[in-house]
């Protein structure tokens, strides 16, 4: 590939990539980050190691927490992460509008020669002063022009950049585009604006939640702030990591417990040193548990030494008797590590990403379970399964 498109690469940390001695090869490791993304004529797809509809079922669950229908998702064996993102975008979008596009009120400031709706007074004076005309008023106006309608479209423009989708897929692109008149796009580097989602805009929910997606602070387009190029990008770890905090959360909801994410405290007396657990485990207000959710690329040197180290200071810090690891399958050893001096165990979970949806949030509510279980309960429960 060009040298340009390896810098890039590296500069957005998507992968690691080193030259070899051939011209224009490289070799690229450690790969973080999954999409697409078009750098002038060059464009890269980047396909995750996760079934499609496993990692689209965690975007959806995890992000926005809007688990999309698994018949909203269309997802061949051939298919790119791109085609499967920009083919339910469209699914999505087309049943959100299907009764026409959202209008509502947006206020608008504007100068002209006759008044209507209400004339800034403050604003006239500060930018035409002793100028009666034109006048600067501001209304407001029923529009099309709103923040749903606008990230809808900017995610259908982002992807349609990509020069690498089916024709089928981008027709339909083209056609929802049209739907879209008088909506202005989402400038170039600029956040998405804010919706708040009510009864009037539920309908829209799910097709927002995926645009968000295409539209998030990691996309190229945020980072390159140029016209040369345009993408979007998603970082799996922390998809990973989100997944299990929010399937978590709810587990220790139902049960009657609270998990706070990324709870600080001083591990130390003089709080010189903080601690900030993935999942913090709490039973009226006494911690209970702790976890850390880890999405490794590879085995770096002394894996999983500092793991086990970090997470036996979580729990010699909130006094428990066990701390635990949340690892993707293949990428971690299972099972128990006992620290006699600190009469600790680090527990170590994989979670198996290729299982159908019901049964991976099964899969994560049980380690909430785990996390509630005692070395008491434990062996009462050995004791009564003896024969």
């Amino acid at each position: 590939m060009p040298r340009a498109l390896a810098l890039e690469l590296m500069r957005l940390r998507v992968a690691d990539v080193q030259p070899t001695v051939r011209d224009d090869s490289w070799l690229v490791t450690s790969v973080r980050r999954i999409g697409g993304f078009r750098l002038g004529r060059d464009e890269v797809l980047i396909s995750p190691k996760v079934p499609i509809r496993s990692l689209m079922f965690m975007l959806g669950f995890g992000e926005a927490q809007v688990a999309w229908r698994d018949e909203s998702i269309s997802a061949d064996e051939s298919d790119d992460f791109a085609t499967v993102v920009a083919t339910t975008l469209v699914r999505l979008t087309s049943a959100a509008t299907r009764n026409g596009v959202m209008r509502g009120y947006r206020s608008v400031e504007v100068a002209e020669p006759t008044i209507r709706g209400r004339w800034d007074v403050s604003r006239q004076l500060r930018s035409r002063p002793g100028q009666p005309i034109p006048v600067e008023l501001t209304y407001d106006d029923f529009t099309s022009d709103i923040p749903e309608n606008r990230i809808l479209l900017t995610a259908l423009m982002r992807l349609l950049a990509l020069g690498s989708l089916p024709q089928h897929v981008r027709n339909a692109l083209l056609a929802l585009r049209r739907i879209f008149v008088g909506v202005s796009e989402v400038s170039r580097g600029v956040a998405p604006p804010a919706v708040v989602i009510s009864r009037l805009n539920r309908h829209y929910e799910s097709a927002l939640s995926l645009a968000r997606l295409v539209l998030n602070d990691s996309s190229l387009e945020h980072e390159l702030g140029g016209a040369t190029g345009t993408g979007f990008l998603v970082t799996m770890s922390t998809l990973f990591e989100q997944f299990v905090s929010q399937t978590m959360r709810r587990a220790a909801t139902s049960l009657n417990h609270d998990l706070a994410l990324q709870d600080s405290s001083d591990l130390d007396v003089e709080g010189i040193v903080q601690i900030r657990p993935d999942l913090v485990l709490r039973r009226g207000g006494t911690v209970v548990g702790v976890a850390d959710a880890k999405y490794k690329l590879e085995k770096p040197s002394g894996f999983p030494n500092a793991d086990v180290y970090q997470a036996l200071t979580y729990a010699v810090s909130h006094g428990l008797s066990e701390a635990h690891l949340v690892y993707a399958k293949g990428e971690s050893p299972t099972g128990r590590i006992f620290v006699g001096s600190a009469d600790v165990a680090i527990v170590r979970h994989a979670l198996d990403l290729d299982l159908p949806p019901a049964a991976l949030v099964r899969q994560v509510e049980s380690l909430v379970e785990a996390m509630l279980e005692t070395p008491q309960t434990r062996l009462t429960s050995a004791l009564a399964a003896l024969p």
